[in-house]
């Protein structure tokens, strides 16, 4: 039997998004790269094909999954200055 109440969306299934490179968008609406892997509890974003930038985003920071993208809870700014893999 299914505990989810009809308001509770399912659970995102991170290995068949990264799997499928699903696109990542910030709360300010800027595009960031795809999921490239699953990392325990968090996500790795890669952005970028000659200058690629690489982010180790906690799954906390994730607001939701749309099915096509998923959509973190910070903006562009705070994703490149705390989570970008230096």
């Amino acid at each position: 039997m299914d505990n989810r109440t009809k308001d509770t969306p399912p659970p995102i299934d991170w290995k068949e998004i990264a799997k499928s490179n699903k696109g990542v968008r910030t709360n300010d609406e800027q595009t960031c790269g795809n999921v490239i892997a699953e990392d325990g509890s968090s996500i790795i974003i890669s952005d970028g094909v000659i200058n690629v930038h690489e982010f180790l985003v906690p799954k906390s920071k994730v607001h939701y999954y749309d099915g096509s993208e998923v959509h973190l809870n910070v903006p562009y700014d705070i994703l490149s200055a705390v989570f970008e893999i230096k």
